[in-house]
This record gives structure tokens, C-alpha cells and sequence, in this order.
């Protein structure tokens, strides 16, 4: 079975702006996804707790907004919804 490319959005004119949030993002995805490995694989969150350890709501806020996007663009919304990372805000779809 031949394997296809992944998805990629096209770059617009404006996406120059986008690089910093898109690394903040792909930061905070592959944390999210580090924490699911350690779940699914070990059973648990941390092997020992240590004071610098990230609390798992953080990675669940994150997933939560990744899969509310890939939503948005599925059904084609286009506007205002609450984000959760960070902090509760009103945020805009498709990102400025």
C-alpha cells in the first residue's frame, strides 16, 4: 500500500507573522505528546514528581485546542470560540 504525503496548509502572504506562534505550538504539541506516551506506556504521568514537572491539565488544554481546530477546518467554521490555553479566552478561527 503506497503511503500518501501528509496535509499541509498553503502559506499565504501573511503567514510570515505566524512563525513564533507555530513554534510556541509545535512546542507545546510535542510536550502534550510526551505526556500521552508516559500515560499509555507507563501507566502513569511522571515516573517521580519533581517540582519542575508541567501539570497534565496544560497538555490536556493543548490537545483540547488542537483537535477544536482541526474541527473548524473539517466543517469550515469561521469566527469566535473560547480557547482554554493559556488562560479562558475568547479567541478568533482562522488564527490573524
Amino acid at each position: 500500500m503506497a503511503r500518501t504525503a501528509p496535509f499541509r496548509a498553503g502559506r499565504s502572504a501573511e503567514s510570515g507573522n505566524r512563525s513564533a506562534i507555530h513554534a510556541a505550538a509545535t512546542q507545546e504539541s510535542r510536550a502534550a505528546l510526551n505526556a500521552r506516551n508516559l500515560v499509555v506506556h507507563h501507566g502513569q504521568y511522571y515516573e517521580s514528581k519533581k517540582a519542575d514537572d508541567e501539570d497534565l491539565w496544560a497538555h490536556v488544554t493543548v490537545v483540547r485546542e488542537v483537535v477544536a481546530r482541526f474541527l473548524f477546518t473539517i466543517i469550515g467554521y469561521r469566527g469566535d470560540y473560547c480557547s482554554y490555553v493559556g488562560r479562558p479566552h475568547d479567541a478568533k478561527f482562522p488564527p490573524p
